[in-house]
């Protein structure tokens, strides 16, 4: 045997194949078991005329009960010897599924974590987006009060209905950590940028 044999790690059966092997170990000693107590009640049927009346016939049959009874015995010794093995491998197959679950786990988490970075990273470049178009709303406002467009009082009201429109598209969970429920009562989320220059213009 190479080293490399030695050193290959033994994968135990599946927690189902396992099972299956108890199941019909079970069976197979449910059996056993019956054919025990059948062998009693033959062997008390006729051993009375083999040994007290020296009946031949019944000499020999209790000589074959003997015999298998000798059989049965070690039979059922393994049965119960395999069953115990059959038991510590459907448990060592539990524990084996059970690691082999986690690591997929994990791996499933490493692998959303890996795009985590980028999703701030993009979250963090929409709210800078957000805040330069915001800026540029207002600086363009002032603006074209300069040229003497009066500019509807409601206006912080309407961006920030755009702003809070975009917030309630968040997820639940990061919604509620907001907590913006001083104004949120007051705004329509369906409000958009382009309302706000139909009611400008």
């Amino acid at each position: 045997m190479s080293n490399k044999q030695r050193t290959v790690p033994l994968i135990p059966p599946t927690v189902e194949d396992a099972e299956t092997a108890i199941r019909n170990l079970t069976a197979k000693r449910d059996a056993l078991v019956a054919r025990g107590t059948e062998l009693a009640t033959n062997r008390a049927s006729v051993a009375y005329k083999a040994l007290s009346e020296d009946d031949a016939v019944a000499k020999r049959k209790l000589e074959e009960i003997n015999k298998e009874s000798v059989s049965h015995s070690h039979e059922l010794a393994s049965v119960d010897a395999a069953l115990v093995t059959a038991r510590s491998r459907l448990e060592t197959a539990k524990l084996f599924e059970a690691r082999a679950a986690q690591a997929e786990h994990a791996q499933a988490i490493r692998d959303e974590w890996a795009q985590v970075e980028k999703d701030l990273a993009d979250l963090d470049a929409g709210f800078s987006f957000a805040v330069g178009a915001a800026k540029r709303f207002y600086e363009r406002c002032e603006r074209m009060k300069l040229h003497g467009l009066k500019v509807p009082p409601q206006q912080t009201l309407m961006m920030a209905n755009v702003v809070v429109s975009a917030l309630m598209a968040m997820p639940p969970p990061l919604w509620r950590e907001l907590t913006v429920r001083s104004f949120s009562r007051t705004i329509s989320p369906s409000i958009s940028a382009s309302r706000i220059s139909s009611l400008i213009w």
